[in-house]
């Protein structure tokens, strides 16, 4: 049958090898690409928080209030910023707190535990208190 049209056997073959391996191929591509795009929106997200904590420590410490610390015998002495620092914490008063009514004074403490950076805040002085304005106007 020589004027018959079509593949033979071993050609079919082949073209279903050729075509496996292209779409292998592919799958690898696309695969790569898509783990890659994944890493990278990890990234990203963790240099946003990085940038945003770094934003809210650089306030808190160009914010550091001047304060007499408890126990000072000398009254005339010039009050000076409050702020210790160690190997592996940082504790200062602040102006710019990040609490719920965030204004006044918080005296602020960030440490690293567990390769994570911490923070602990407490009010030291409020510039408004709710309870403390409802019995002035008495």
């Amino acid at each position: 049958m020589r004027g018959s049209r079509g593949f033979t056997l071993l050609e079919l073959v082949i073209a279903m090898t050729v075509f496996s391996m292209i779409t292998v191929a592919l799958y690898g591509v696309i695969a790569m690409g898509a783990s890659a795009a994944g890493a990278g929106e990890r990234k990203t997200e963790q240099a946003r928080r990085f940038r945003t904590a770094l934003g809210v420590i650089v306030r808190q410490l160009r914010s550091v209030a001047p304060m007499y610390v408890s126990g000072d015998e000398d009254e005339d002495r010039e009050a000076r910023p409050y702020f210790l620092g160690e190997g592996d914490s940082l504790e200062f008063v602040t102006a710019a707190p990040q609490g719920p009514y965030a204004a006044g004074l918080a005296l602020v403490r960030y440490w690293v535990e567990d390769g994570q950076l911490k923070m602990a805040e407490t009010p030291y002085f409020l510039a408004y208190d709710k309870d403390g304005l409802e019995k002035d106007a008495e």
